[in-house]
């Protein structure tokens, strides 16, 4: 009987150290880096959303004409810029500007693409 007891006992210790052994060379890892990667997609998209922005800023528009303008890190929200207002820049190079943020939709590498023609366009 106590050995059934030690025995039942070292197969729970057994069990337990094969699943620590699994999390810890498996599962943590995996968890760490999937963290870290979404942890830089979020700084990237909000660095994005700031080029844009000081884009628009040198082309001429100005940031009271940028409604719902949010650039809390983590925070993607849908920003509306004034048409009647664009500054510096013609109607079809605001259009062109507009077109590409509404194309590039939460796409990383398309609203880089629109942050450099904004900044093309503007001069700088």
């Amino acid at each position: 009987m106590a050995e059934d007891l030690v025995r039942n006992l070292i197969r729970v210790l057994g069990t337990v150290a094969v699943l620590a052994g699994v999390y810890f060379f498996m599962i943590k890892p995996i968890l760490d880096t999937t963290e870290e990667t979404f942890n830089r997609a979020f700084d990237a998209g909000d660095s994005i959303t700031e080029q844009v922005f000081e884009g628009l800023e040198d082309a001429g528009v100005e940031k009271s004409k940028v409604k719902g303008l949010n650039l809390d890190p983590g925070d993607i929200s849908t920003t509306t810029i004034d048409p009647t207002d664009v500054g510096a820049l013609s109607s079809k190079e605001a259009e062109r500007i507009f077109a590409c943020m509404d194309a590039a939709a939460t796409e990383v590498s398309k609203l880089t693409s629109c942050g450099e023609l904004a900044q093309a366009l503007s001069g700088n």
